[in-house]
């Protein structure tokens, strides 16, 4: 007897011993029983994660997902309305030790008993895909942390139309909600920040407010084509003194749209920067 898919676990923590509950996709499916232990789960699951039929009953969470994955179930679990439209990316654990990203949801609320049943479809290539990116990203990070010049990015949550006159994209530059995308630790230094201060968690403005000078700078900017250096901006340190410094600058503009500012700054002036204000 084969149910219907979606729904065709809807039964299954009752179901008798010769029912089909195999799904006819690749997906892997599991229910997770309240003493955080798996019930039942399918044969692809089993075999994605090297595991004979039948094998995973019995183990707990934390033997078959990562932690992030544990945690996120056990949220679920506690919720009593909880719906198939919430994904997440849940990272199981072959028996080999290696790891397998899939893309999970819960098929339906948590049961009378706190059992919850899961639907999971592995991210295959793409997967592959994201191991790199998140590599080369890391790498990138830490080619720029360990850098003696300070480095720095400004993402606008708003973009910015840069179709429309001068006067207004500074406006907008400057009123636009943004945040520091990256910052790091030679910018940080320069700033003062105090070692437990993270730059990215603190506002542009403190940094970087409206004035004159800056908005004489955002007008370089958008005159050379988003594409400048040398420019001079005065921004204050984390102690509201004021520092002048150089920067290069560039920007990333999708769709006639300024999202991001981005570039390396020097210390300019004697004293490291200080001006008079």
């Amino acid at each position: 007897m084969s149910l219907p898919y979606p729904p065709l676990l809807s039964g299954a923590r009752d179901a008798a011993p010769d029912l089909d509950l195999t799904p006819p996709t690749a997906d892997l499916v599991d229910v997770i029983g309240a003493d955080g232990r798996i019930a039942w789960s399918n044969e692809a699951q089993a075999a994605a994660l090297g595991y004979g039929d039948g094998a995973l009953a019995g183990l707990g969470i934390d033997t078959v997902y990562e932690r992030a994955a544990a945690d996120w179930i056990r949220a679920a679990a506690r919720r009593p309305h909880t719906t198939g439209a919430t994904a997440s990316e849940l990272v199981m654990l072959r028996r080999d030790g290696g790891r397998l990203r899939t893309l999970g949801r819960v098929l339906e609320p948590p049961a009378a008993d706190g059992s919850l049943t899961l639907v999971k479809t592995p991210l295959g290539a793409l997967a592959a895909r994201l191991d790199r990116l998140e590599a080369e990203n890391r790498l990138l990070r830490q080619i720029a942390d360990t850098g003696n010049e300070a480095h720095w990015c400004i993402e606008f949550a708003e973009p910015v139309d840069v179709s429309l006159p001068e006067d207004e994209i500074v406006f907008r530059i400057f009123t636009h909600p943004s945040y520091w995308r990256l910052c790091n630790q030679a910018m940080s230094r320069l700033y003062g920040l105090p070692h437990h201060v993270d730059l990215s968690e603190q506002s542009v403005r403190l940094y970087w407010p409206r004035s004159a000078p800056n908005e004489a700078f955002v007008r370089q900017i958008i005159a050379s084509g988003y594409c400048i250096d040398g420019a001079v901006s005065v921004d204050h340190r984390h102690d509201g003194t004021l520092l002048t410094v150089e920067n290069d600058v560039r920007a990333d503009i999708e769709h006639g749209c300024l999202v991001r500012l981005w570039g390396n700054c020097r210390p300019l002036g004697p004293g490291g920067g200080e001006v008079d204000p």
